[in-house]
């Protein structure tokens, strides 16, 4: 399974809790969240 594969589904999951979320506040927290697991999988370290 490629690392990409691993974090797409994060990441699908990740826009639509924020896409749910009224807050402005919490939406920007998931976006920081889904930046570092991607510049986590671009530095291929494991989860």
């Amino acid at each position: 399974m490629t690392i990409e594969g691993e974090i797409r589904p994060i990441l699908t999951e990740v826009r639509h809790r924020g896409s749910k979320s009224a807050s402005k506040a919490s939406n920007r927290g998931h976006r920081e969240e889904a930046r570092r697991l991607e510049i986590r999988a671009m530095r291929g370290a494991s989860p």
